[in-house]
């Protein structure tokens, strides 16, 4: 970004310099904190510390880049990330370094945002919800041969347990849209796992509140959860999951294939 933005200087091209800063935040934003999500949440103190550290360092620097052109915005995220304790403001500070970078690795995660994209769009034309596991994605073509983290991004993201190349396909990739009876089984694991997320939102806890709670669910759905019960203690910030019964301050958090889920937040001493 800030090469970009360099060199769009140079030219006087200061149109460009907004697009170079608005694609970097679309990244940033879109992309880079969504898919950091993980580290910076790591119950492993250092992970976190790294994620947070990186984080506050790109935007302090997005900042200085910011500054000539909207220099109060850029002002305002420099005093509250720094707290005064660097340059008295960001306008005094140094214009920023432009350093070397993975040129093919970008490329590269260029090209997967893209499959991505077309991805999306076709669970979005099939009426298929991310949250519902399916079975395979193919490729037209193999741009990340022996890049299995490139290629477990795409899969993450698009929630596709398998992807597979072939060269004689028509469209530059196609989706397996069948979906199983096991595949429908952890679509309505991830469907709970949200439920019980929005209603800890609701309840003002944070990542780091692990909280006991009981469950009133009618069967099979309370089959399903007791087979997939670590990942959705792991999930949803649960210590336990207790099927004993509820009092009033039970909570219905929405239904799962019209089955309603009731939860209430206990203590376990």
């Amino acid at each position: 970004m800030i090469a970009k933005v360099e060199s769009e200087l140079e030219l006087y091209k200061l149109d460009r310099v907004i697009w170079a800063l608005d694609g970097f935040i679309d990244d940033l934003s879109n992309w880079y904190l969504r898919r950091s999500r993980d580290r910076f949440r790591s119950e492993e103190t250092l992970v976190r510390e790294e994620a947070n550290n990186t984080l506050l360092f790109v935007l302090i620097e997005t900042a200085k880049v910011l500054a000539p052109f909207a220099p109060f915005v850029a002002e305002d995220i420099y005093l509250r990330l720094t707290k005064n304790q660097s340059a008295e403001s960001v306008h005094l500070t140094t214009w920023p370094t432009k350093k070397d970078f993975d040129q093919d690795l970008t490329e590269k995660m260029s090209e997967v945002r893209k499959i991505v994209t077309l991805g999306l769009e076709l669970r979005m034309s099939a009426g298929i919800k991310v949250r519902q596991p399916l079975a395979s994605l193919t490729l037209r073509e193999n741009l990340f041969a022996s890049q299995e983290d490139l290629l477990d991004l795409i899969k993450d993201e698009l929630n596709i347990k398998e992807i597979i190349c072939d060269s004689t396909l028509a469209e530059p990739l196609q989706l397996e849209t069948t979906i199983s009876s096991d595949l429908q089984a952890e679509g309505l694991v991830r469907e709970l796992i949200r439920l019980i997320q929005d209603w800890r939102k609701q309840k003002k806890l944070v990542a780091g509140d692990k909280i006991n709670v009981k469950m009133s669910v009618d069967n099979p759905i309370k089959v399903l959860v007791e087979k997939y019960l670590n990942e959705i203690k792991q999930s949803a910030g649960l210590l336990d999951i207790d099927f004993s019964t509820l009092t009033s301050e039970q909570s219905l958090i929405g239904e799962i294939a019209d089955t309603p889920i009731y939860l209430e937040i206990f203590s376990n001493e």
